[in-house]
């Protein structure tokens, strides 16, 4: 079994995600699996001060590029808080990506 990996966010991120289970995107939202999922990440997470992240860490407003196991296919997407999302019917597809690199 793989060792898992740890998850390493900003302080900044850190808070201003935390921020999100006192919004009203949250209160919209209620009790759902991906805010529980989200609370666990954020406790388990080493917090670390900006100058600190490492390179290869996709924080917030990073753009990184991915590509699709099987077909070669490449998508771009910048991670992004609820309130600046554009989220329209091509980003409720699942595949299964392979990261290339980010930005």
């Amino acid at each position: 079994m793989a060792p898992k990996r740890q998850i390493i966010i900003g302080k900044v991120d850190h808070e201003q995600l935390q921020s999100l289970f006192f919004s009203r995107y949250a209160a919209a939202l209620g009790d759902t699996p991906y805010l529980q999922s989200l609370r666990g990440v954020l406790n388990i997470a080493k917090v670390l001060p900006p100058d600190e992240i490492p390179p290869d860490v996709v924080t917030m407003n990073s753009t990184v590029r991915l590509r699709e196991f099987r077909d070669k296919d490449t998508e771009t997407y910048t991670l992004v808080y609820p309130k600046d999302a554009n989220i329209g019917p091509q980003l409720c597809r699942r595949k299964k990506f392979l990261p290339t690199s980010s930005q």
